[in-house]
């Protein structure tokens, strides 16, 4: 039993290990041309990605603001994966995992931390700071801080008004939505009903037909 607890989560993580548990270029995997959304949105969007360079060199960010499943994360996705295919190298963050990593000094990983600080794209994915306690918010104000002259694309389910009216106590949280909304000039809000909830119903009717015999 020792032994196998040993081997199975004891031994050191591997560089690639370390590093897939600061970023996760794999959510950048969508493109556009898998959207049936062709509205505004999309097209800021993929104008946004198409104009990449002026934008990088301009140091002007993006923020998708909407409820959960209106299209947030999968937008993001399609510029991370249209400015890559370009040639750039983005990263990608999960807000949330990332900031308890800079949070734990028991087990952060600093060169790593460094490197997403220093990140020429970045792009956070589900920021809400009304989900950190205090020591959670002053990483966040790190993490926005040390990025104030970056690129950074940014998702979260915070209305655009409660970053520009940012009414925060926190100190550290009024400091990271100031510089967040002079870095990130363009909001776009995304509205609608949730899609996952389309795909979960979908699933739902394709496992009953299974289950009875009606799909081979």
């Amino acid at each position: 039993m020792t032994d196998t607890y040993n081997t199975l989560y004891m031994e050191p993580l591997s560089d690639e290990d370390r590093w897939q548990s600061i970023t996760n270029i794999n959510a950048m995997k969508h493109a556009f041309s898998e959207s049936d959304e062709h509205g505004k949105a999309y097209r800021i969007c993929l104008n946004y990605a198409a104009g990449i360079r002026e934008m990088l060199d301009n140091g002007i960010g993006l923020r998708l603001h909407g409820e959960v499943g209106t299209g947030k994360t999968f937008f993001a996705s399609c510029i991370g994966l249209y400015i890559r295919q370009a040639g750039y190298n983005p990263e990608w963050i999960d807000c949330k995992s990332f900031i308890a990593q800079m949070a734990d000094w028991k087990t952060r990983n600093d060169d790593y931390i460094d490197r997403i600080l220093c990140s020429p794209i970045l792009i956070i994915d589900d920021l809400d700071t009304k989900k950190l306690n205090a020591l959670e918010l002053s990483c966040l104000f790190r993490l926005i801080n040390a990025r104030e002259d970056r690129l950074n694309i940014i998702t979260t389910n915070m209305t655009p008004s409660s970053i520009t009216n940012n009414e925060a106590e926190d100190m550290d949280e009024r400091r990271a939505l100031s510089r967040i909304q002079a870095m990130c000039p363009i909001a776009i809000v995304l509205t609608g009903k949730d899609r996952r909830a389309d795909v979960a119903a979908s699933k739902r009717e394709l496992a009953q037909k299974i289950l009875k015999g009606g799909a081979e």
